[in-house]
């Protein structure tokens, strides 16, 4: 990874970070809570996890 790269991916990072705090939580966790149902789903009718 260049410098630069880094620099970017730093950034990124720190961008995400501010705008992470003013969603609301159902919105930040949200995506969490779709892959558990589906997870949990997968496991009660026995098919493959991946």
């Amino acid at each position: 990874m260049t410098p630069p790269d880094r620099r970017r991916f730093e950034h990124l990072f720190v961008f995400v970070s501010l705008v992470n705090r003013f969603l609301p939580r159902f919105v930040r966790h949200g995506v969490n809570q779709l892959l558990l149902r589906d997870l949990r789903r997968r496991m009660r009718w026995g098919k493959m996890l991946i």
